[in-house]
């Protein structure tokens, strides 16, 4: 992959590129979101986005109808489901909004010093959490902060996988829904992930944010079968590992 010394990290230009399906049956489509590519439609009308482009693939097939229940950043690559099915759109929701869904994601991050002597660093542990509140800011970017008081609950659990010269590769699991959640915690806990140009300054510069949703287990709301999902890392996630 290709670092980047100065600059902004430009996103990649997606055409009418075909959205990969993982999973499909007659309720509800699981695919494979691109690095780059917005989960839904942003100010600039001409810009491509998964809905979109989902949709048409799925009008193709004559099915008209999709609703889109969670999203991931313009940077994370990975697993997003919708629904396919106007009357069970409402039991699809519920697997989000009453958190029976079980999402997974893992991230190459890159040990922070210390601030102080007495300062600890969670990423140090084989496995951690991090839970606090979180509230969003519109200046000078759209972001989150860690707040006192205010903000909503955020809850993220963390396991290491492996770290090498510094480096690391972690699991994540959030089990609360809030923007930019993981990006913040792993910030907090000393770790925080490669190209990630908004919550990660320091070098090297890299050309996406190297965060993955890799997996959702939930059981599915019509057939109430145990479902897991996964997604392997994209070619430029798997690059960088091995170049580190």
């Amino acid at each position: 992959m290709k670092k980047n010394s100065k600059g902004p990290v430009q996103s990649p230009t997606i055409h009418n590129e075909t959205i990969k399906t993982i999973y499909e049956d007659e309720f509800l489509i699981i695919v494979d979101k691109p690095s780059g590519l917005p989960s839904q439609q942003t100010p600039d009308p001409k810009r491509p986005h998964l809905y979109k482009l989902l949709g048409e693939q799925l009008k193709t097939k004559d099915h008209d109808y999709l609703a889109l229940h969670h999203r991931l950043d313009v940077g994370t690559s990975g697993l997003i489901l919708l629904s396919k099915s106007k009357n069970h759109n409402k039991s699809i929701a519920e697997l989000f909004t009453e958190r029976k869904i079980q999402k997974t994601y893992v991230f190459i991050g890159r040990f922070q010093s210390k601030k102080a002597e007495n300062e600890s660093l969670l990423c140090t542990e084989d496995r951690w959490k991090v839970d606090n509140h979180l509230k969003k800011l519109s200046k000078p970017k759209s972001h989150m902060q860690i707040v006192r008081s205010g903000g909503d609950r955020a809850i993220t659990e963390f396991e290491k996988l492996n770290e090498q010269d510094g480096f690391l590769q972690v699991l994540a699991k959030p089990l609360t829904g809030r923007m930019h959640q993981i990006r913040v915690h792993a910030l907090a806990s000393g770790c925080p992930i490669l190209g990630d140009r908004l919550y990660n300054k320091a070098k090297p510069h890299f050309d996406r944010l190297l965060l993955h949703a890799e997996s959702l287990k939930f059981k599915h709301p019509v057939s109430k079968k145990e479902m897991e999902v996964t997604s392997e890392r994209p070619w430029d996630f798997q690059k960088v590992l091995k170049s580190l």
